[in-house]
């Protein structure tokens, strides 16, 4: 299904496993737990917001984003422990290869499994990024059509203004003493909702942003890592072509030299 696929047997290789890749093995089960627990929330926040957007009561509304703040507040705590995993794991790494070297089977092993996990996880924060952003949007944009309900001549301008200035209640309040039927009420009480909501999705967004950049910095410092390591390979493969070689020339002027001798 949707689930994040790392096959540790075949990285492995059948091979025995050391107390230290066994140990590496359990983090990365648990790193992969995380990020699927983060994607089950991440297609129950879509489906909340969907329903939070086309709640008719404010009681409806109230109730769906209840729900959504729980469900962020849980996904924020899964990439929080999954970032913090990831970077014990690179430190563990890093000494590993200290001690015994790059070139190690299982420092190799560990590294590519490591860039890949890090790279999956980049990937699933940028698209709850953009799902936040997204949704950001669509409430901007109920927003702007409640506002039309209470002032029908309202600009656009106006909208973007009350939202940037965040100052929805004193905007609310003068719409209020212009016009104070039930309709009016209840769109300026949703206004006031909706606001709240995205200055929580805002908020979540920054956050995501900052956990993008800091895990794309270590990334790319994998990525280092592994071109350093494919070059290392890349230069013993032609070191070994040239004393197989070599091999074969002395063999060659040993042959020639018996020859010589017999005759």
């Amino acid at each position: 299904g949707d689930d994040i696929a790392i096959d540790i047997n075949d990285e492995a290789g059948g091979a025995p496993q050391s107390a230290f890749m066994k140990d590496f093995f359990d983090q990365v089960g648990q790193v992969k737990r995380n990020m699927d627990h983060m994607k089950r929330n991440m297609a129950n926040i879509e489906k909340t917001h969907g329903q939070a957007l086309s709640s008719v009561s404010n009681a409806a509304a109230n109730k769906r984003q209840s729900e959504l703040d729980d469900l962020i507040d849980q996904t924020s705590t899964l990439m929080k422990a999954v970032k913090e995993k990831l970077k014990e794991m690179d430190e563990q790494g890093k000494k590993h290869d200290k001690k015994v070297g790059k070139q190690d089977s299982e420092s190799r092993i560990r590294n590519n499994m490591y860039s890949t996990l890090s790279k999956k996880f980049l990937q699933l924060v940028k698209e709850y990024q953009e799902m936040q952003s997204k949704y950001k949007n669509k409430y901007r944009d109920r927003i702007g059509r409640q506002v039309k309900v209470v002032k029908p001549d309202a600009t656009d301008e106006e909208v973007d203004e009350m939202m940037e200035s965040g100052q929805t209640a004193v905007f609310a309040q003068s719409l209020l003493t212009q016009r104070s039927s039930q309709a009016a009420k209840n769109a300026l009480a949703d206004i006031q909702d909706k606001h709240r909501d995205i200055l929580r999705l805002e908020q979540s967004i920054v956050e995501l942003h900052q956990l993008f950049q800091d895990m794309s910095v270590l990334v790319q410092q994998q990525g280092d890592m592994l071109d350093d390591i494919q070059k290392s390979v890349e230069n013993a493969h032609a070191d070994v072509d040239k004393g197989v070689q070599q091999l074969e020339k002395a063999k060659q002027t040993q042959k020639n030299n018996r020859k010589r001798m017999c005759c």
